[in-house]
């Protein structure tokens, strides 16, 4: 027999947002049956008379195979493409982007929670990850922000930049040829380094630390984007914020106070098919690229050791050396791929959101951006409206086939 749920997921309702609803909130009201998962029970809220079934608060919503997450997450993160993953579970391409999909939400949602465990107490390196998407000719910036002693990846942020470095007469005129269709903003790394620092200084400002040291390399748009904000300005004069430029040419040994950057970079390109050097598994979407490295990062904070060679017995990972306390993550992962994430029930950072929201635009892509309907509301497909009774009336308990 299905639990009863926590709280409507009818974003409208007053018991949306509510951590418990009071006893009695939700009635049975009978049950439908499913190949992929069998009965389901359906269930009928008392504030806003709306029903939904046990269906709707599962990571599985609206599925017609299930799938092993971790299972799928496992092989993406050992260097599998797309197609392998699907030849692996016996499953489309396409179930795999979905699949996909969803579990990136529940690791933006993972982000949220797990910064609501965190109070500040390192400084933060930050550098861009060079990759691309579609195209060598539409490379991107891959922006990640993380701490230097924990190497817990804080914020991530991507954008398209223009094709550079040396290359043929030929190469020269297919670029021009095809910026007459799609070119990249000029001032793109500026903005999108910009909420990367948006970020860094919200983590200082909701710690303790009297100052923080913001570590990059020598390039001009982190520079740029530090002196455009007002919160970096000021407390630079007060002394609260140094950013301080390290050599990208210097040794990127455990020394360097980027290290935690560059050994992020060295694992994406490790472990990311899609970023090896050479390689054929190139992203083709933009918003899909940006998924997969939150799901990569938050496997990264929770899961990974943080030492491959810590002494035997010791768990430590990423995200318990930042202050993410054993058992509030071990709540989070309990959590994290069984149960539906609300964007309406998750207070996000603006990088998470644009991810969550599919804000990326995909270079010489035509096509409207596939945004599911269920992405930002609870109840997207409401149906045929129940009959009217009494609220106090008893659920029905007739079974029923759709």
């Amino acid at each position: 027999m299905q639990r009863i749920p926590k709280f409507c997921p009818n974003d409208c309702c007053r018991y949306h947002r509510v951590c418990r609803v009071p006893e009695g909130t939700f009635v049975r009201y009978g049950r439908h049956h499913t190949a992929a998962f069998g009965a389901v029970q359906r269930f009928r809220c008392r504030g806003c008379r709306r029903t939904f079934s046990s269906q709707t608060l599962s990571i599985d919503y609206y599925v017609k195979r299930p799938v092993d997450y971790r299972r799928l997450l496992r092989a993406m993160g050992e260097c599998a493409g797309v197609r392998g993953c699907a030849r692996s579970l016996g499953i489309s391409p396409n179930c795999v982007i979905n699949r996909t999909m969803r579990a990136a939400r529940s690791a933006l949602w993972q982000h949220a929670q797990a910064l609501e465990h965190i109070s500040l107490d390192e400084d933060l390196a930050a550098d861009g990850f060079e990759s691309y998407a579609v195209s060598q000719y539409f490379p991107n910036n891959l922006h990640t922000l993380a701490g230097v002693d924990s190497q817990y990846v804080y914020a991530i942020d991507g954008v398209t930049i223009r094709r550079k470095g040396r290359m043929t007469d030929g190469q020269k005129r297919r670029r021009d040829e095809l910026e007459q269709r799609c070119r990249a903003d000029p001032r793109g790394v500026e903005k999108s380094f910009a909420r990367i620092v948006e970020q860094a200084v919200r983590l200082h400002a909701e710690s303790a630390r009297a100052r923080l040291t913001l570590y990059t390399d020598k390039k001009t748009d982190y520079m740029r984007a530090c002196a455009a904000s007002a919160a970096v300005v000021g407390w630079r004069q007060a002394g609260r914020f140094i950013h301080r430029r390290i050599s990208s040419r210097a040794a990127r040994t455990v020394d360097n106070p980027l290290f935690a950057v560059n050994y992020i970079d060295r694992q994406l390109r490790k472990d990311l098919h899609e970023h090896t050097r050479e390689t054929v598994c190139f992203a083709r979407n933009e918003n899909l690229q940006m998924e997969r490295l939150a799901i990569y990062t938050a496997e990264h904070n929770a899961a990974k050791p943080f030492r491959i060679n810590q002494p035997v017995g010791d768990t430590a990972t990423h995200a318990s050396v930042a202050g993410v306390e054993a058992q509030a993550l071990a709540d989070i992962r309990r959590r994290l791929y069984r149960n539906r994430k609300f964007f309406t029930r998750t207070s996000l950072p603006e990088w998470a959101e644009r991810i969550w929201r599919r804000r990326y635009s995909t270079p010489l892509r035509e096509a409207p951006e596939y945004r599911p309907g269920y992405l930002l509301v609870g109840i997207p497909y409401p149906g045929k409206r129940p009959a009217r009774r009494p609220v106090d009336a008893p659920a029905a308990t007739t079974a029923r086939r759709v």
